[in-house]
């Protein structure tokens, strides 16, 4: 981990009377497994979601994302590593928070079973909605296990219907038959809480190929930016994620994993996923998601 981290506050935005504030944190000097634990529990506040961006040599191969995810109610964690060759990398943690009561606040941790891609799904309990979450890869001693999923869960008939959960789901690599665990967490809000600051969860999801300039089909590096002003206009977002799609061809089958999911320039509505392949190609697509807060005047 790199020695000189600091926490940059980025701005503040309020809606419905609830002030939402944006940090980011850098790991540091590059190395071959960064690390940023973002903690905001001396401010008062606690974590609605967060995200990551990965930085690395592009004369190396570069390195994967093996955890964006909520320790707890006032820490926000993110991981990368190298894989099969050494690559130095960096990486920024980004959370997003507000000062939310105790009773008004849930976070979900689920751990799966050990698997070689190992997947899971953090359910809110009834009476609370969506805002975050996040996925962390526990491997052990082999190459390790990189995320490919991390988003909310969506209903497939109608993915902006109120989600109440998150699903985090990682993989090896190169077919290095490495066990590993998935530990998921989804962070919800209270409607009761929501209604009294006259706010509703909403939910964006942009499709491979959705965003100017994004690829529509199956590449190296794929991404794609989730806009959730774009449907709802008095809008903001708190937590974004992305699920990879391999193209499963013949000899293909090697997996693309995430490498970026943080909050893109244009502010509080965007989010920017992103993935890539590594050492051996295997082109592929990326969906975004974006779960935000919608104003109801």
């Amino acid at each position: 981990m790199g020695v000189d981290q600091t926490r940059v506050h980025d701005g503040d935005v309020t809606i419905g009377g609830l002030t939402l504030s944006l940090f980011h944190q850098d790991s540091g000097a590059p190395e071959e497994s960064p690390m940023v634990l973002l903690d905001v529990s001396d401010l008062n506040l606690k974590v609605l979601g967060g995200g990551v961006k990965l930085s690395y040599d592009p004369q190396q191969v570069g390195q994967l994302l093996t955890s964006a995810f909520p320790v707890s109610a006032t820490g926000w964690m993110a991981e990368a590593k190298d894989c099969h060759e050494p690559s130095s990398g960096s990486l920024t943690a980004y959370c997003v928070a507000a000062p939310v009561p105790d009773d008004a606040y849930q976070l979900v941790t689920v751990l799966s079973t050990p698997a070689t891609r190992p997947t899971a799904v953090a359910l809110l309990p009834r009476g609370f909605e969506l805002v975050g979450g996040g996925a962390q890869a526990v491997y052990g001693k082999g190459a390790g296990s990189y995320l490919y999923a991390s988003h909310p869960l969506v209903h497939p008939e109608c993915p902006t219907v109120v989600s109440i959960g998150w699903v985090g789901a990682s993989m090896d690599h190169l077919d290095a038959d490495d066990d590993a665990r998935i530990r998921v967490a989804a962070v919800g809000l209270s409607t009761d809480f929501l209604r009294q600051h006259q706010l509703q969860q909403v939910l964006a999801v942009a499709p491979p190929g959705s965003s100017p300039d994004s690829p529509t089909g199956f590449v190296d590096t794929p991404w794609v930016e989730a806009n959730v002003a774009q449907e709802f206009l008095t809008s903001i977002g708190t937590c974004g994620g992305g699920l990879v799609h391999w193209w499963e061809g013949p000899g293909i089958n090697q997996g693309n994993m995430l490498i970026h999911s943080y909050p893109a320039v244009a502010g509080w509505t965007y989010w920017h996923v992103g993935g890539k392949d590594h050492i051996l190609p295997d082109p592929s697509k990326i969906t975004g998601f974006l779960v935000g807060l919608m104003f109801l005047p």
